[in-house]
């Protein structure tokens, strides 16, 4: 006998496929009777190759064993490996799958144990549908694996196991059963066998299924997924009243007659209030004698469903308060009454989620139960990168004792569901999550404040064609938007950069940018705009009107040509010039600087730069180009090219990227607003950041560096220096303040600081994530928010902080902290890679004007 490792995926007890398994999606009747194809079998399997196999994780074999399986009885709850392993000696594969609990992956560790002649060869295998099989039901069938056993672990201990064999020419189950559920076997299913469900088949189930939970047990279940009704979901195990469904990543226990017939008869309901005339036992299903709790007499039940004269009913959660989702039953319509039912009520609404709410619901049973929703909104975009802009309808319904945000796929169906309340007085929120598409259900705890949105009166609202929009500049009366598809590699195609009209919103011009390269500089007046793009074989700069976007004078860089071929151009801006560097890709040739009049696009100067030279790059207008190069740092007079000045710094180039700064260890925004430019520079040298005055050449602050530390700007004055592990999941993080003008830390605390504004006596930031509100002179805190989505960013707008959160726009009390209220109408999102657009231009304030972009293609300007 062979033992192997095979690593796969999946759920608890029997776990028969791994996760990423796609059940198909044709064949199978109205009957749900199992598909004429029937499941995996050696003709439409196909083998997964030894590569494959090693990027699973697999590996070799373990030895032989000749002998069967002993006596599962001798199996115990709670064993170690090396108990385990003394009673059925090695495990012939070890493998994890992984499930969702709880909005969380969690990856458990299974062996599996197989009894069959020594010729016996097991490869895991895939059918065309997608199917990886780690219990070899085709081999089970077949007579060449007698007998398999699948052992699950939890913390290095049996949490339950399931055993397999052939009867009767039927694959057999035997389940462990767990501390909460008595061990079952299939053959004692009287539905599965009355109706010829066998395990290993696929099979269709029908609208109103119960909802598919980790363990089949009375009472805290944990709901996993609504299985959709034209999906094929694969049968893996059965005990006396349940089977065990997969499909994909999903797997879970339903009860085995909503696999029946009999589920023909069924039909589903608006949710309507009962009231119980007598106390009865909540049955499993119709006619079934499992009790899955007592709805006592004056009881009030929410109905979803009838059977003849059967009606599907959950408990409200005040009777049941240990649970997050009510408790299911079937009852008799004769013991209940209706009532009037309160559709805004916490209770109402809370059954209605877990239990009539299902993927493919149309808009109109949200309106027949809940009404008109309080906020109309659009998402994040879900388009693919390449593909015209899409967003989707969000429906918020608001009270006082609860909220709900329901997105619409394009058909008007439910594409996902996401409802909260406040858990009693902890100051948890208890959210429940549905995934539409998948079906999938998330029950989580977030430690955060509960808050009702208003909608902040908009000057103007500016429709953008991209996804992602940033504020990144404003000349005159027009501001600069950038517009970014939020894709990258391969998968970045759009960029565009508009002109604005503050006043207005109206669009003033737009420069389309694909996926190529982007600078752009303000021109001394601030009524020009030079915009630089390397889209494709003829890069070009051009010169154009803020107000109009007409060229004034533009220039061509032909890539084809011997003058720019395998050349990289990058630009930079000082005092009323724009400076070209053409650099060899391969670093086979010199660079070239070249300096440009920015009103005329007249050529003042040229340079020929050294092999270890560079040009700093800057948006903003200074006095002189800086080069830096090994050992020394440069300033040549941006009109002549003239040197006006040499200090012997080693600049850490390697620190710059696109002039983004991307890597660089200080932080700070450097957009150009309006603001004059300081003449002073911080710039990372090896192991310190430099202060230096441009004009003069003067160091005038060095502030040293500790490894990865890193530093965030919050005034003039002040910085904070960040140090600690980004090792996930074990970040761990020190912030200390730091005085420029004394040359001094102030103080340091734990915890990672972000976002920095200083008021007076008081620091406000973004500490581990939660809006924080600290002493300026101690460190010591003066509120910090419970608000989880508090985001990298803050601004200050009279006594109120409007704080940029991870998908939304809040604002909180500057005093106390208190959170005031979600902003509606605002969407964020977060590309990859553009974490410094994001975090500045998302939300800024220019004098007493706010603008706020957006992950929806929306740009506003808040009153």
């Amino acid at each position: 006998m062979k033992t192997r490792w095979v690593k796969s995926i999946y759920f608890a007890a029997v776990l028969a496929l791994a996760a990423g398994c796609a059940a198909a999606k044709d064949g199978g009747d109205s009957s749900r009777k199992p598909f004429e194809s029937g499941g995996p079998t050696s003709a439409n399997l196909v083998e997964v190759s030894t590569e494959q196999l090693k990027e699973k994780g697999s590996l070799v074999p373990k030895g032989d064993r000749s002998s069967g399986l002993p006596d599962t009885r001798q199996i115990q709850i709670g064993m170690s490996k090396e108990q385990l392993v003394r009673v059925l000696e090695s495990p012939d594969y070890e493998f994890q799958k992984s499930r969702y609990e709880g909005g969380e992956l969690i990856t458990r560790e299974y062996w599996r144990y197989d009894v069959a002649d020594s010729s016996y060869q097991f490869t895991p295998l895939a059918d065309r549908n997608g199917y990886t099989v780690d219990v070899d039901f085709d081999g089970l069938r077949s007579g060449a694996v007698r007998e398999q056993l699948i052992v699950e672990w939890d913390h290095d201990k049996v949490s339950q196991y399931i055993a397999y064999a052939l009867k009767d020419g039927r694959v057999v189950s035997s389940y462990s059963g767990t501390a909460d559920i008595p061990p079952g076997d299939s053959a004692a299913n009287r539905l599965a066998e009355r109706y010829g469900i066998e395990i290993g088949q696929t099979y269709r189930l029908p609208s109103g299924t119960d909802a598919a939970y980790a363990l089949p047990r009375a009472a805290e279940r944990e709901a996993l997924f609504y299985p959709k009704p034209e999906q094929a979901f694969l049968v893996t195990a059965l005990t006396e009243h349940y089977a065990l469904i997969d499909f994909e990543s999903d797997f879970g226990w339903i009860p085995i007659w909503y696999l029946t017939p009999e589920t023909e008869e069924m039909s589903g309901m608006l949710p309507q209030d009962f009231a119980m005339k007598a106390t009865t036992s909540l049955a499993l299903y119709p006619n079934d004698s499992v009790e899955r709790g007592v709805a006592e007499i004056g009881q009030r039940v929410q109905a979803i469903a009838r059977y003849k004269d059967w009606l599907k009913v959950y408990l409200y959660q005040e009777q049941a308060e240990n649970e997050r989702a009510p408790r299911a039953g079937w009852i008799r319509e004769r013991d209940v009454e209706p009532v009037k039912s309160d559709a805004r009520s916490l209770s109402f609404t809370k059954a209605a989620v877990n239990a009539n709410i299902r993927p493919g619901d149309a808009a109109s049973k949200f309106k027949q139960i809940f009404g008109e929703p309080s906020f109309r909104e659009s998402s994040e975009a879900v388009n693919m990168t390449g593909e015209p802009l899409q967003t989707l309808d969000v429906w918020r319904y608001e009270t006082d004792a609860w909220q709900m945000a329901v997105t619409w796929s394009k058909d008007k169906t439910v594409r996902g569901i996401e409802f909260a309340y406040p858990e009693g007085e902890t100051g948890y929120l208890s959210v429940v999550e549905m995934d539409g598409e998948s079906g999938r259900l998330s029950h989580i705890l977030r430690k955060e404040p509960f808050v009702r949105s208003v909608r902040k009166e908009e000057a103007w609202k500016f429709q953008s064609e991209l996804a992602y929009n940033f504020l990144v500049g404003k000349a005159g009366s027009t501001l600069l938007v950038l517009a970014d598809d939020g894709g990258y590699s391969g998968m970045h195609y759009d960029k565009k950069l508009y002109g604005v009209d503050a006043a207005t919103g109206g669009k003033r011009w737009t420069i389309d940018v694909k996926n190529e390269e982007l600078a752009y500089f303000i021109s001394e007046d601030r009524r020009n705009v030079a915009v630089y793009t390397a889209y494709g074989d003829s890069p070009s700069l051009r010169y154009i009107s803020a107000n109009t976007g007409k060229t004034v004078w533009s220039k061509r860089f032909n890539r084809n040509s011997k003058e720019y071929e395998n050349y990289r151009l990058e630009f930079s801006k000082a005092n009323g010039v724009i400076v070209m560097q053409k650099s060899d890709w391969e670093g086979k040739r010199s660079g070239k600087l070249t300096a440009f009049d920015e009103s005329t696009g007249k050529s003042l100067w040229t340079k020929t730069l050294a092999d270890s030279e560079s040009l700093i790059l800057d948006r903003q207008s200074r006095d002189n180009v800086l080069i830096a190069s090994k050992n020394r740092l440069s300033a040549y007079d941006s009109r002549t090219g003239k040197k006006r000045w040499e200090l012997p710094e080693n600049i850490d180039m390697s620190r710059f990227k696109s002039g983004l700064y991307e890597n660089f260890p200080y932080s700070v925004d450097e957009r150009d607003l309006g603001s004059p430019a300081p003449a002073e520079r911080w710039l990372p040298a090896k192991d310190e950041l430099l202060r230096i005055d441009t004009k003069t050449g003067k160091v005038t602050h060095r502030l040293p560096l500790i490894g990865e530390q890193s530093v965030e700007q919050a005034n003039e004055r002040y910085f904070l220096l960040i140090t600690g592990s980004r090792e996930w999941p074990n970040e761990t993080f020190t912030t200390a303040l730091y005085d420029t003008v004394n040359s001094e830390i102030v103080w340091e605390r734990e915890g990672r600081g972000a976002g920095a504004i200083v008021k007076e006596d008081a620091l406000y930031l973004a500490l581990d994530g939660h809006p924080a509100a600290l002493q300026l002179a101690t460190g010591r805190t003066i509120w910090q928010s419970p608000l989880t989505d508090g985001g990298p960013r803050m601004i200050l707008r009279g006594d109120e902080l409007l704080v940029q959160g991870w998908k939304h726009l809040y604002t909180l009390r500057a005093k106390d902290g208190t959170a005031l209220n979600r902003v509606a109408g605002q969407r964020f999102g977060y590309p990859d890679l553009r974490e410094k657009p994001a975090v500045e231009g998302y939300v800024t304030k220019l004098g007493n004007d706010v603008y706020v972009g957006s992950g929806n293609g929306m740009f506003t300007k808040l009153k």
